[in-house]
């Protein structure tokens, strides 16, 4: 993360990937990252304990903080932490007058102490009180063969009503064959409702190079409300 100079956190040196296995329902529902082991479960990466001198804290909508497993919003404290931004229309600070820094990140701590992301606040998508994740979506919509691996992004609509929606976009080198389109389309909301249980408002199918991405290759969901609407 740039505003903390460097990094947040960093896992154990050869611990390879850490995961924590949690009920997904209860995480969708209550915002718990309660453990698990069967049933409905989702993973999620274990990024290690904090760097000396931050600290972090999870905030709930009401701006409490919340227990080891609260799913909220990570704040960061520390002397690493930038002060502000330096704009064209002056500085704007970064931190509150407490020196918490907003990531704007949705995820808890564990009992340990170490940092799990469960995705970012301005994407989730909120439906009948659940948070549903975009890359729950996207990682469904990619196991559908014919969509291009990396591909598939999950975009949030009707942002802050009080009932949201979301759509569907990917890419396949077949998205000029008309019945290859219609399959992925049903094969793409048939996985998505498997995996969320709820059914996009509409899938999309693109040519190669059409979503928006980072240079770095992330996706790009904001920018991609046009390619579905």
């Amino acid at each position: 993360m740039a505003e903390t100079t460097l990094a947040v956190s960093f896992s154990e040196c050869n611990a390879g990937l850490v995961v924590d296995e949690v009920d997904a329902d209860l995480l969708a529902a209550m915002r718990r990252a309660v453990p698990a082991t069967k049933g409905n479960t989702r993973r999620l990466a274990t990024l290690g304990p904090l760097l000396q001198d931050l600290e972090a804290r999870i905030i709930d909508e009401q701006g409490d903080v919340m227990p080891a497993r609260g799913v909220g919003v990570i704040e960061l404290r520390g002397e690493s932490l930038t002060p502000g931004y330096l704009t064209m229309g002056g500085f704007i600070p970064a931190q509150d007058e407490h020196g918490w820094y907003d990531t704007g990140d949705l995820g808890y701590l564990t009992e340990e102490g170490h940092v799990v992301v469960c995705g970012r606040v301005k994407d989730v998508i909120i439906m009948a009180g659940r948070n549903i994740y975009p890359t729950d979506i996207e990682r469904a919509a990619g196991r559908v063969d014919g969509v291009r691996p990396g591909c598939a992004v999950a975009v949030r609509l009707d942002a802050g009503h009080s009932r949201e929606s979301f759509a569907v976009a990917v890419e396949s080198n077949a998205f000029e064959d008309p019945a290859e389109v219609r399959r992925i389309e049903h094969q793409v909301a048939h996985e998505v409702v498997a995996e969320v249980d709820v059914r996009p408002r509409n899938v999309v199918v693109l040519g190669p190079g059409t979503i928006p991405k980072t240079p770095s290759g992330k996706l790009r969901r904001a920018n991609s409300v046009t390619l579905v609407t």
